[in-house]
């Protein structure tokens, strides 16, 4: 049995995140997970903020369940899985966070990238996706300029919109064909474009913390995507 959990996120900014921060941001955030009523065993996976070039994360699991930290193989994933049971109903987690967040301007990697220009069920390269990139990009005489003309060949392309079926599933094909849905559509939408390109390109989630106040909920999460040119990976 897999688990649906509702999710409440807190965050406290120190006063100054009143303006955009450009180098550094400390904040305090919340992560609240209500366990839904459940009549039979069941697991859950709870995904772990990391540390890593541009962030450093100290993380504090309060749980009435045992959890167990996991690691993905793949791309390093750091997440918290439980074994839950009838009893478990209703009980809360919360991970606690101090965060220290410098700002992301490109992080530099070398070697073989051929992991971000593969094809997947969601991003496939069709005669259309690769006819798009090609027009968008033409005039760009290297990766980046060309990432950059398709970063607005996206946004003048796109429309953020939620309403009806098919959105939110990061379908580049249903992106590319209604030209709507939400970030995770937007982003799988420039990522088949980049790769259709020779452009390597991937997929990030997490919160965004609002520039304009000190405190409060945050609705959910958020995606970007990146692009590589000139040994880095460029978020946009």
């Amino acid at each position: 049995m897999r688990l649906l959990v509702s999710i409440l996120c807190l965050a406290t900014l120190p006063a100054f995140a009143q303006q955009i921060v450009r180098t550094n941001d400390n904040f305090n955030f919340e992560y609240k997970v209500t366990i839904p009523p459940i009549k039979q065993s069941g697991r859950i996976w709870i995904p772990l903020a990391r540390s890593d070039t541009h962030q450093t994360v100290v993380a504090k699991p309060d749980s009435p369940v045992k959890l167990k930290r996991l690691v993905e193989s793949r791309f390093g994933n750091r997440i918290l899985f439980g074994k839950l049971h009838p009893q478990d109903s209703g009980k809360k987690i919360t991970i606690r966070y101090r965060v220290n967040r410098r700002e992301n301007t490109g992080t530099k990697q070398r070697g073989k990238l051929d992991e971000f220009l593969k094809t997947s069920r969601l991003v496939p390269l069709n005669s259309e996706l690769k006819e798009l990139a090609r027009k968008a990009s033409a005039k760009g005489k290297n990766a980046e300029e060309k990432g950059n003309l398709l970063y607005w060949h996206t946004l003048d392309r796109m429309r953020y919109d939620k309403s009806g079926t098919g959105w939110g599933y990061g379908d580049a094909v249903y992106a590319c064909d209604s030209r709507t849905g939400n970030c995770t559509d937007f982003h799988s939408y420039f990522i088949a474009l980049a790769r259709a390109e020779k452009i390597p390109a991937r997929f990030s989630i997490g919160f965004t913390i609002p520039a304009g106040q000190d405190e409060g909920k945050i609705g959910g999460y958020h995606c970007w995507a990146e692009f590589h040119a000139a040994d880095r990976w460029i978020p946009i």
